[in-house]
């Protein structure tokens, strides 16, 4: 193989390890942490002691996934919608309106 093929060979390589990016086992990991801190500190949620059970998401676009958020209250579990958006750096989740009406009940 000449050295041009090679070097083209590792850039192939390079940008699909790139492009690649987190999994999305890895993006559920992560995100399921950043609604359980979340939860754990924002004086909104702090007191009814959620508990995030699991996160499970699908890619609806380029770096962004629908999902549900199995979210345990009082012991019972609820499945809360939820967006998340990514970039090489960062994340972000939001929910849809009323998505914690069950803390009404």
């Amino acid at each position: 193989m000449s050295r041009k093929a090679v070097w083209v060979l590792v850039l192939v390589i390079a940008a699909t390890v790139i492009s690649c990016g987190v999994s999305k086992e890895d993006l559920q990991t992560q995100v399921k942490s950043s609604m359980q801190g979340k939860f754990d500190s924002d004086s909104t949620y702090k007191d009814y002691k959620l508990t995030v059970d699991s996160v499970t998401l699908i890619e609806s676009g380029s770096r962004a996934y629908d999902g549900i958020a199995k979210v345990l209250y009082k012991g019972k579990a609820h499945d809360v919608q939820i967006t998340v958006k990514t970039d090489k750096d960062n994340l972000m989740w939001s929910t849809q309106p009323l998505a914690f009406s069950f803390l009404m009940e």
